[in-house]
């Protein structure tokens, strides 16, 4: 038991820790929203629910999907050492998509990026 719990705590170490939230939709993941013909419903099958909608003063209705996915370098949790050395990165995209008022896409933006920062900077 007690090598058991040592591997496990030398994963952790080596591996760091880490923290998803949202769907992750990729840049090829657009090719299949087509303007005027893809419907919100066919979008929700695919992502599930919407991150967040919203509704303009004419009516119209936009839905965004968020995702963030950072994860933690394990020198972070070296005691007095990680606050120089550890950092962590964070990936995040964002899908909105805008419809007409049958829930049809007529326009949508997307975008990503990496983020990497460290403690000690």
């Amino acid at each position: 038991m007690r090598h058991f719990l040592i591997a496990a705590a030398i994963a952790v170490l080596v591996t760091g820790c880490g923290t998803v939230s949202g769907t992750r939709i990729e840049a090829s993941d657009l090719t299949t929203i087509q303007k005027g013909r893809t419907a919100k419903s066919e979008l929700i099958q695919k992502y599930g629910p919407p991150s967040e909608t919203s509704v303009d003063s004419a009516g119209k209705e936009s839905a965004s999907w968020y995702h963030s996915q950072s994860t933690t370098d394990a020198k972070t949790f070296i005691p007095i050492a990680g606050a120089f050395i550890g950092g962590a990165t964070t990936e995040t995209t964002t899908l909105k998509v805008f419809f007409d008022k049958r829930g049809i896409v007529q326009d949508f933006e997307y975008s990503g990026g990496t983020i990497n920062s460290k403690l000690g900077s």
